[in-house]
């Protein structure tokens, strides 16, 4: 996902230098007016930034715990059986012999370089578009009061009404463009978590069948002492299989609704402050 990001980006990288130029334009050009307007600018500005912290902390902090655990695997698996050699956090073409434990090493360490790399170009694309969408999201908000002070500066109402008209088409056209840049990047984000959820959900089912046929299989005309494995089978089956996010959340359907209900009710703090 992050090379597919790294490789958007690069693409189209005039496009969005483009966006980027129009949008720090039509920022910088605007006219703030009244206190409510520059409020509403400066509450909007500051998302991104908190957006930032908290997305670059997170993933970075996982990218770390992640190669931790497999630099300790890797020593781990060549302790317990030397024949097989170190593992590497990234599976990368091995062109030597990775039995040495400073060859080893080393290449962990030139790996480490991995970690800023994907935590860069998975968090930066993501703060990008968040930045974009923002000032788009201001700018349209800002013109909402607009309207009555444009209204009733203008010599008549007709005047007023084409101002609104052409600042209105202008945002649209924002709005299209920003679109246009993001939308497969937008619709990998969908299909990559839709098919989280549905893998995670066919482990579930899975191994709640494993248990529904060891309890078809005509177990009780067995002996106890054969029986009895029978039975912790099915015991065990009682505990689905999942995926999870760090070990704590379950990607699941219900935790997925969960989240989108947060996801609102977060939406309707914003709006109480912004």
């Amino acid at each position: 996902m992050t090379l597919t990001k790294v490789a958007i980006t690069r693409l189209k990288r005039e496009a969005l230098r483009k966006l980027f130029t129009e949008i720090k334009q039509f920022s910088l050009t605007e006219k703030y007016e009244t206190k409510q307007e520059k409020l509403t600018f400066l509450n909007y500005t500051k998302l991104p930034l908190y957006f930032l912290v908290i997305i670059a902390f997170s993933m970075g902090l996982a990218e770390v715990l992640y190669y931790v655990s497999r630099v300790v695997d890797g020593f781990q698996t060549a302790k317990q059986n030397s024949s097989i050699g170190y593992k590497l956090p990234y599976k990368t073409l091995e062109i030597m012999d990775l039995k040495d434990s400073r060859t080893y090493a080393l290449i962990c360490a030139y790996q480490i370089l991995f970690v800023p790399c994907v935590v860069l170009g998975y968090v930066g694309f993501d703060y990008m578009f968040v930045n974009l969408s923002i000032q788009v999201i201001a700018q349209f908000a800002i013109l909402s009061y607009k309207v009555k002070i444009i209204l009733d500066n203008s010599k008549n109402c007709h005047d007023g009404m084409k101002e609104l008209v052409l600042r209105h088409y202008r945002l649209i056209r924002l709005t299209e463009e920003l679109e246009n840049n993001f939308n497969i990047p937008i619709m990998q984000q969908l299909m990559g978590s839709t098919m989280h959820i549905c893998i995670s959900g066919y482990y579930v089912l899975t191994s709640s069948n494993f248990g529904k046929a060891i309890y078809d299989y005509e177990w009780y005309n067995l002996p106890a002492t054969e029986a009895r494995f029978f039975l912790i089978c099915m015991i065990r089956t009682q505990k689905p299989q999942c995926l999870t996010s760090g070990k704590f959340a379950i990607l699941s359907l219900t935790n997925f609704t969960d989240i989108l209900k947060t996801s609102m009710g977060y939406l309707s703090v914003l709006r109480t402050f912004v």
